[in-house]
């Protein structure tokens, strides 16, 4: 018994006359708005669509006839299946809308590296700035350290001046005593000399005076 060939399939997909395609200027790199956006990408999409399904129709047909004849003749050739139809040329404004829509994605693909980059000169950017707070905070902590250093220094000083000033005190009261001791010294004697020179000049008294 023989197989009944399949059933031809015929697919066609219209578009209403109603839409009406925004007008963008490509060379201006001006975009609709997203809703005419919207629109022109599925009155494009809906033309692509029929224009292929319309052309699988037609492969699919022609493969089901070439197959339902080989099958027919019992040969078992190989077939080819029918060439692509040439599809009509795109009008003016549907290869306006086709090239705005292309700028449009092109401008999409390089908006992600421009972010990349952007991101990464920003995060360079904060690594800059730690690193920049960093060393003011060391800075500003080697700047304490020497105010310290300098602090106490200058109180080292003050302390070896003070001693300086009290051995200056002890030298000069040294000094005067060493003075007072020494007029001590004269006057004592000058005195034991006077007493001397008065017994020397005063005349000796009998022998037994004295005693």
């Amino acid at each position: 018994m023989k197989k009944r060939a399949r059933r031809a399939v015929r697919v066609t997909v219209q578009t209403p006359d109603s839409v009406q395609l925004p007008k963008i200027s490509s060379a201006s790199g001006i975009l609709p708005c997203p809703s005419s956006l919207d629109r022109a990408v599925a009155v494009l999409c809906a033309n692509d669509i029929g224009s292929r399904l319309s052309t699988c129709a037609d492969v699919l047909n022609a493969i089901y006839q070439r197959a339902a004849s080989a099958r027919a003749s019992g040969g078992a050739r190989a077939f080819a299946p029918a060439a692509r139809p040439p599809q009509a040329p795109a009008t003016p404004e549907i290869q306006q809308e086709t090239d705005s829509l292309a700028l449009f994605f092109q401008r999409s693909t390089e908006r992600p590296a421009q972010l990349q980059r952007e991101t990464a000169l920003a995060d360079a950017n904060a690594r800059l700035r730690e690193d920049l707070a960093r060393l003011r905070t060391q800075a500003a902590a080697a700047e304490r350290a020497l105010d310290e250093e300098r602090d106490a220094a200058l109180k080292q000083e003050a302390v070896q001046h003070a001693e300086l000033a009290r051995l200056h005190e002890r030298v000069a009261e040294e000094v005067k005593r060493n003075a007072e001791l020494q007029a001590e010294v004269r006057a004592r004697r000058s005195s034991a000399e006077e007493r001397v020179e008065r017994g020397l000049r005063e005349p000796q008294g009998t022998p037994g005076a004295s005693l």
